[in-house]
């Protein structure tokens, strides 16, 4: 459900704007709403240059931090020194740049000793070897190096290092000028000795003594350099963060008068007391000015979302849409309602649905409470539920393993009800889209949007119409079922009123065209046929599973296939579900009312962070 939101005016004398800034953000619950009007605080010259200096500063820093680690900003009185963090980089860097130097300088000896060594023992008294180095994709010039070799009969070698292949060109002595002249017109890159080294021993040693020593003791000097001016930039960096703050806070939010400051935003009304209090105590003659948000404002207010488990868990769904906007329905409860239903409903087994229960409670206990990773497992735990008690109602333990052996009855056998079993999926669609319309008609009432309330509205009594003359109405003989010839074809009737009243209030909210939409909502309800196919093909895949292990005459292979097929299915079984699931959830369902939010309640906080969800 929505968190209570309450607007907020407050105004203080001008010179108080700092200090304003600072209790707002170390209160940590109030949205700022961005001031641009006449009175929009502009920054003088010297403001400008301070923050640029500000953020140039923390430039440095996080150049510096990308290589010796974070810092953390120490609160500090002092003044920014540009100057003293720029000479300071610029010596660190120094350093890092020697230090990476010699560290590429060392990769490409290291590949040149690796070739170098191969060319070693391709070569021969007679013999000179060549080495090209091409990339994987260089296709076509590793062709032309074959074919040419093959021409003129000179030996070709190759090797696969990694991203890279090797060609090496094993030629006669007399031939060599030839082959030098082939590479050259080709461009083709050959491995040479690199500059400055006259052997291969030369090599070996720079690579296991000379460069790995420099890089020790370049690394040295830059940690003992480092730790020397540590607190400085930490003490720079809270300086900086702190400028950046005030500065862009101010731009953004504030508004001057004459003689007041004032700034406009949003808290959690259960916050009002401790904001109210926390102002006077700055000022005790300051205004302060709490309302609630009106009708034709609910799509400006910052939503935050506050759930009771179980609907917190599945509110993380929630995460890859928009929040809904104020006011309207928090669909939360309702995907905590739907989607472990459909979930069981789908994967219907006993077995896995008791082993999951077990992975998932394992796997909630690895992470914190709260934590996304804590919500999906236990999404996936109470899913378990369901999925062992339809297991228990279709009476599915492992596939047909429970009634194979005696000890479970199925109330409803799936595999041998199949009609039914569509008919139910069918039936939650339509209560769930009619559900959905319903819920559309109250979020645009809310929102004061009457003929997009008229239109759902319109498109519930149609799609009811139509669920009820298709059940009083049209029966097929061997295909409906014995329980529908129950229901009385006066029934039909009420049906066609709901319809012709549908589409009348369709037509008056969109006109012609919103006939279509009633088809289309037609066709979700029969998406919902999806949770029967998937949940039928579960089951198949269990019973396949148990029928290779009859038909393996080995009991020790057949039980090892059994199982992973088991695996398999189980797998299957939970990622299938999810995606149809979820799918019914967002497409179907949410398409009927969900309006999603402009703003996320973002609270104003220090260190350079406009953001934190309340």
């Amino acid at each position: 459900m929505h968190v209570r939101m309450l607007k907020v005016d407050v105004a203080l004398p001008k010179n108080r704007w700092k200090d304003l800034l600072d209790l707002i953000a170390r209160l940590g619950f109030f949205h700022p709403e961005e001031y641009k009007g006449e009175n929009k605080a502009v920054l003088d010259d010297k403001e400008e240059e301070l923050r640029g200096k500000a953020k140039m500063v923390l430039t440095f820093i996080r150049e510096i931090e990308e290589f010796f680690g974070k810092l953390e900003g120490l609160p500090n009185k002092g003044e920014l020194n540009f100057e003293e963090v720029k000479k300071i980089r610029d010596g660190l860097m120094t350093l890092v740049r020697d230090i990476n130097g010699f560290e590429e300088e060392l990769r490409k000896l290291m590949d040149y000793y690796e070739i170098a060594e191969e060319m070693g023992k391709l070569g021969g008294e007679g013999f000179e070897v060549f080495a090209v180095v091409l990339g994987r994709e260089e296709v076509g010039s590793k062709e032309m190096l074959k074919r040419w070799a093959v021409e003129n009969k000179v030996d070709l070698f190759e090797r696969i290092k990694g991203d890279r292949v090797l060609m090496f060109l094993r030629a006669k002595t007399e031939d060599v000028p030839k082959v030098k002249e082939f590479l050259e017109e080709n461009s083709f890159p050959v491995a040479r000795p690199p500059k400055g080294y006259k052997s291969l021993e030369e090599v070996k040693r720079a690579i296991e003594v000379e460069i790995p020593n420099a890089i020790k003791n370049l690394k040295e000097t830059a940690r003992i350099s480092f730790e020397g001016i540590k607190e400085f930039l930490e003490r720079q960096k809270f300086l900086a963060e702190e400028i950046m703050f005030y500065l862009e806070a101010k731009e953004r939010f504030l508004a001057f008068s004459k003689f007041l400051v004032s700034i406009k935003g949003w808290i959690p009304a259960e916050l009002r007391g401790e904001f109210e209090g926390a102002i006077k105590n700055l000022d005790e003659k300051a205004f302060v000015r709490f309302s609630e948000p009106k009708n034709y404002e609910y799509e400006n207010v910052p939503v935050a979302l506050k759930n009771f488990p179980p609907a917190s868990y599945y509110q993380t769904f929630l995460e890859i849409y928009s929040p809904p906007v104020y006011k309207t329905v928090d669909p939360s409860a309702f995907i905590a309602l739907f989607f472990p239903i459909y979930y069981g409903f789908m994967l219907g087994d006993a077995g896995y649905g008791i082993v999951g229960m077990f992975l998932f409670w394992l796997l909630s206990n690895s992470f914190k409470v709260g934590s996304i990773g804590y919500n999906l497992s236990m999404v996936y735990f109470i899913n378990s539920i369901f999925a062992t008690i339809f297991g228990l109602i279709f009476g599915e333990i492992f596939g047909d393993f429970g009634i194979k052996l005696g000890i479970i009855t199925p109330i409803f056998h799936r595999t041998h009800e199949v009609i039914d079993l569509i008919l139910i999926a069918v039936g939650f669609g339509f209560f769930q889209i009619l559900l959905g319309m319903l819920l559309g008609f109250y979020n645009y009432l809310i929102l004061d949007h009457k003929k997009h309330a008229y239109f759902e509205l319109g498109r519930f009594f149609a799609i009811l119409g139509i669920l009820l003359l298709l059940i009083s109405k049209f029966k097929m003989p061997g295909i409906t079922p014995e329980w529908m010839y129950g229901i009385p074809a006066e029934l039909g009737y009420v049906g066609m009123f709901s319809l012709g009243l549908g589409v009348v209030l369709t037509l008056f909210a969109e006109g012609p065209l919103g006939l279509i939409e009633i088809f289309s909502a037609f066709g979700n309800v029969l998406s919902y046929a999806r949770l029967a196919a998937v949940g039928l093909a579960s089951a198949v895949l269990a019973e396949i599973a148990n029928k290779f292990v009859e038909l393996i005459p080995l009991p020790a292979f057949a039980i090892l296939v059994g199982v992973a097929f088991h695996m398999l299915a189980f797998v299957l079984g939970i990622v299938d579900p999810t995606i149809q699931g979820m799918r019914l959830q967002f497409v179907e369902f949410f398409t009927k009312f969900y309006v999603p939010a402009n703003k996320l309640f973002k609270p104003l906080k220090k260190e350079g962070k406009y953001g934190g969800e309340f």
